[in-house]
C-alpha cells in the first residue's frame, strides 16, 4: 500500500518553541481565550438541553423523538445561518464582531427558555440558538488561524481542542451544581445560564479581526458577488478537489450520528437510572484528562503537517474509528465506572482527531475561503443529520441500544473514506502553492 507522500523536505527540522514563536509574532493567548470565553457560553445552554433532556421531555408532555427534533432544528439552524455569517465575513474581516454579536443573541436566548410555555416555544428557542451558534463552527477557527503564525497552527488548533474538552467538563459540573446542590429545576437552569454567558461575553470585549492572511486574499480577492454566489463558488472548488470531495462525504455520513448523546443521556436516565446531576458529573470529569493532552501532542500534529496533510487526515481517520468503537461500547456497559472509563478514551481520541481534520483541512484551502469551506462541511452535516433524524423514529420500536448502535454504522463508513485523503492531500496542497506561485 503506497504512503502518503512528503511534501516538505524540511519537516525534520526542529520545531520553534510554541511561546517564542508567539512573542516573534507579538501576539498573545487572550484572542485564543476571548473565543473560548464565547464558545463555554454556548456551551452552558446546550449542555442543559442535553443533560435535562428527560426532565424536560416529562414536564412539557413530548418523547424522545420531540427532544432530537429540537436537537436537529439546532443543527439545521446552524447550518443556514453559516452561510450568511460567512457571508458576513468573506468580503472584510469582521468576525471577530461577528463572534461576539452571536454569542450575546444566543445568551439573551437562553433566558428566554425558562419561560416557555409549551414545546413549540421550545422548538422556536431550538432555531435562534442554533442559528447564532452557528459563529463558532463558521467564524472561530478561521479566526484563530490568521491571528496567530503559521509555524504555531497546529499547535493552536491543539489547544482550541483541549478548551473545548473543558466546554464539555464546565457547562455539565455547572448543570450538576444548580441540579443537585441547589435543587433548582430546568426553567431556572436556563435562566442562570444566560446570565451567566452574558457575563462571558464581556471577557471578549477586546477581541479584534486582524484582517485575512495576505498571500490569500491576493490570490483570491472577494469580489462583488453575492452570498449565494461566494457560497457556491467555494463549493464548487472543494467539489473539484478530490480532498475536498472526501470530507463533504465524510461530513454527511459523520451527520447520521448527530443525536448519539441524546440517545446516551437517555440511555444513562434509563438504564443506569442515573439522576440528572449524576448524569451531568458522569458526562463532566472523563472530559477533563484531555485538556491537557492537546497541550503535549501540538508538536507531533506540527510535526506531521509539515511532513503532508495526508498524515493527519489518515491519523484522524483511525481516531475516528476507534472513537465509534468506544461510543458503541457505551450503549453496552451495566457500570457506571465502565461507562466513566469509556468516556475518558473518547475525549482522548477525539482531542487528536479534531485538530488533525481542522488543520489537514486548511492546509488545502486560502484563507478567505475557510469560513464559507467549513459552511459547506456544515451543510452535509446537516444533510446527514436528517437521516439521523429518521433513525430516531426506530428508537419505539427497536430500543435504544439498537438505534444507538445502528446509528454509528454511516460515520464509521465515513472514516474509511477519510483516510483516502491521505493520498489526495498533498497534491491538493502543492496545487494551491503553486497558483500562490503564479500570482
Amino acid at each position: 500500500m503506497p504512503q502518503p507522500a512528503v511534501s516538505d523536505p524540511e519537516a525534520g527540522r526542529r520545531i520553534p518553541g510554541f511561546f517564542a514563536s508567539l512573542r516573534a509574532a507579538r501576539v498573545g493567548l487572550y484572542p485564543l481565550l476571548a473565543l473560548w470565553a464565547l464558545q463555554l457560553g454556548n456551551g452552558l445552554s446546550q449542555s442543559t438541553l442535553a443533560v435535562l433532556g428527560p426532565e424536560i421531555a416529562r414536564s412539557l408532555g413530548v418523547g424522545l423523538p420531540f427532544i432530537a427534533l429540537v436537537t436537529a432544528i439546532q443543527g439545521h439552524a446552524a447550518t443556514a445561518a453559516s452561510f450568511l455569517v460567512a457571508g458576513l465575513v468573506q468580503r472584510r474581516p469582521r468576525r471577530a464582531l461577528v463572534a461576539k454579536l452571536g454569542a450575546l443573541t444566543w445568551s439573551v436566548a437562553s433566558l428566554g427558555v425558562g419561560m416557555v410555555p409549551n414545546a413549540a416555544a421550545l422548538a422556536g428557542y431550538g432555531l435562534i440558538d442554533g442559528a447564532t451558534s452557528s459563529t463558532v463552527g463558521t467564524v472561530h477557527a478561521p479566526l484563530l488561524v490568521d491571528i496567530y503564525p503559521h509555524g504555531v497552527r497546529a499547535r493552536i488548533l491543539s489547544l482550541q481542542t483541549g478548551l473545548t474538552q473543558a466546554v464539555f467538563v464546565l457547562p455539565f459540573l455547572f448543570v450538576a451544581l444548580v441540579t443537585g446542590l441547589f435543587g433548582l429545576g430546568w426553567r431556572t437552569v436556563f435562566e442562570v445560564t444566560g446570565v451567566v454567558s452574558i457575563a462571558l461575553c464581556l471577557g471578549a470585549l477586546r477581541l479584534r479581526d486582524p484582517g485575512f492572511t495576505t498571500p490569500d486574499r491576493a490570490r483570491h480577492p472577494p469580489g462583488r458577488a453575492g452570498q449565494i454566489a461566494q457560497f457556491l463558488g467555494v463549493l464548487r472548488h472543494l467539489v473539484s478537489m478530490p480532498t475536498g470531495r472526501r470530507m463533504l462525504l465524510f461530513m454527511f455520513l459523520l451527520g447520521g450520528a448527530a443525536f448519539i448523546g441524546t440517545y446516551l443521556n437517555f440511555q444513562f436516565a434509563q438504564r443506569l437510572h442515573l439522576t440528572p446531576a449524576a448524569r451531568a458529573i458522569l458526562q463532566a470529569f472523563p472530559s477533563i484528562l484531555p485538556i491537557v493532552v492537546p497541550v503535549l501532542l501540538g508538536p507531533l500534529l506540527e510535526r506531521l503537517l509539515r511532513a503532508g496533510a495526508g498524515r493527519l487526515f489518515v491519523l484522524a481517520a483511525l481516531m475516528e474509528l476507534a472513537g465509534l468503537g468506544l461510543v458503541a461500547l457505551l450503549f453496552l456497559v451495566p457500570a457506571v465506572w465502565l461507562a466513566v472509563a469509556a468516556l475518558v478514551a473518547v475525549g482522548l481520541v477525539e482531542v487528536v482527531m479534531v485538530p488533525a481534520r481542522t488543520a489537514a483541512f486548511f492546509s488545502v484551502l486560502p484563507s478567505s475561503m475557510r469560513p464559507h469551506a467549513l459552511a459547506a462541511l456544515g451543510a452535509m452535516a446537516a444533510l446527514g443529520g436528517l437521516l439521523g433524524l429518521a433513525e430516531t423514529m426506530l428508537s419505539t420500536h427497536l430500543g435504544l441500544v439498537t438505534t444507538g448502535l445502528i446509528s454509528l454504522a454511516l460515520p464509521a463508513l465515513g472514516a474509511l473514506i477519510l483516510s483516502s485523503a491521505g493520498w489526495t492531500a498533498t497534491a491538493d496542497a502543492s496545487a494551491l502553492e503553486d497558483e500562490g506561485a503564479a500570482t
